[in-house]
């Protein structure tokens, strides 16, 4: 997912996607749990 630019990183700490027609907003662990990734709903 990296690959495409999905996922966020270091450099884009948040990003918005869709899955099966839900908007989700995805963001990076805070500190020490940087390899973490967060997704919730948006509205």
């Amino acid at each position: 997912m990296r690959l495409h630019n999905v996922l966020p990183g270091a450099s884009q700490p948040e990003t918005n996607l869709t899955l099966q027609a839900v908007n989700y907003t995805a963001t990076i662990g805070p500190p020490s749990y940087e390899s973490e990734v967060f997704l919730r709903p948006t509205e």
